[in-house]
């Protein structure tokens, strides 16, 4: 007879159970953990599949296709115009837009009804540059970006301290004694090299709002040279350039020249986009640059940025042109 000072001695046959439901239970969740991950592993093969696909065809078409008044055009178009500048303009609008894709915001689609991928063109020449702004036109575009009204000619006055080569202090900018002052490395006095090098400029980081590293790295332009054509300024920041002239062509070069210059430069900006899991958006933006001097290379390509948002100023991954990942939080 059990003594039931003893209690009651569990049978081996049901701890062996218990053991082994236990460990059921484990790998049945490591199997679902594993299907996900090679789910979410197998749809960002996809995306990356679609991205690299559309730009492919976006820079086959830009490098073979003839600059044109306003952008590039292939086929029947560029068979029927002055490959460097279109003798018989016709207006943009009342072109093919199979033929024709213009420098200053056009999108194409690409990719297929289950991954499609949206494809717009500006030429960079139409971006705006940041290095060579008025300061009350870098303020116009910094309010554009998020700044308040207050706070944007502060910040643009620091831009410009940050990237000339006195020690003349703006009004309300900061020199090299501000910066030591709050401990921070001195101003290079030279043009930006990259929008990621605005955070180095005083006060930046800490005052960004949200969105402002996306704008400023969709519609800003950075480096040395390269010209400006406010004939390609995208519609977002237009505005900003009075004398942008449109794509109202006149035969008269006269008043084309007036109206601004309508050669597309050598270098293309491409703005990529496709929807993923969640509602969200895989954006890519790249950089084609043209070099007709080396038959064995024929362009150049940079990167931009590449990230993963819903568009609501969630934080952004940044690829920048010597593929450094850096993350922002706008």
């Amino acid at each position: 007879m059990r003594d039931p000072q003893k209690g009651f001695a569990l049978p081996f046959a049901l701890v062996a159970i218990a053991a082994m439901a236990i460990i059921a239970a484990i790998g049945f969740r490591a199997v679902s953990d594993s299907t996900s991950v090679m789910n979410a592993l197998q749809a960002d093969i996809a995306t990356e599949r679609a991205l690299v696909s559309a730009e492919a065809e976006a820079v086959f078409v830009y490098l073979t296709s003839a600059p044109v008044s306003g952008g590039i055009a292939s086929g029947q178009a560029a068979a029927a115009a002055d490959p460097v500048f279109d003798v018989n303009p016709v207006d943009p609008n009342e072109r093919d837009p199979s033929q024709y894709w213009r420098a200053d915001g056009q999108a194409r689609s690409s990719g297929t009804p289950a991954q499609p991928v949206r494809v717009v063109y500006r030429d960079a020449a139409g971006l705006a540059p940041i290095t060579s702004l008025p300061e009350d036109t870098l303020a116009a575009f910094l309010r554009k970006a998020g700044f308040e009204r207050e706070d944007a000619p502060q910040f643009a006055a620091r831009i410009g301290d940050y990237q000339d080569d006195d020690v003349n202090r703006r009004f309300r900018g900061a020199e090299r004694a501000d910066y030591r002052l709050f401990g921070a490395p001195p101003p290079t006095n030279s043009p930006l090299r990259a929008y990621q090098e605005t955070a180095s400029v005083l006060g930046v980081p800490d005052s960004a709002p949200p969105g402002f590293w996306t704008y400023l790295a969709e519609y800003g332009r950075f480096g040395r040279g390269g010209g400006f054509k406010p004939a390609f300024a995208p519609p977002e920041i237009a505005d900003l350039f009075p004398e942008r002239g449109g794509f109202a062509l006149n035969p008269d070069p006269a008043e084309v020249a007036e109206a601004g210059d309508l050669r597309p430069s050598a270098t293309a900006r491409f703005l990529l986009e496709t929807p993923i899991v969640n509602g969200l958006t895989r954006r890519r933006a790249v950089e084609i640059m043209r070099t007709a001097a080396a038959a064995d290379v024929p362009f150049r390509r940079e990167w931009i940025y590449d990230k993963a948002d819903a568009n609501d100023g969630s934080a952004i991954t940044a690829i920048d042109q010597e593929g450094l990942a850096q993350v922002f939080q706008p």
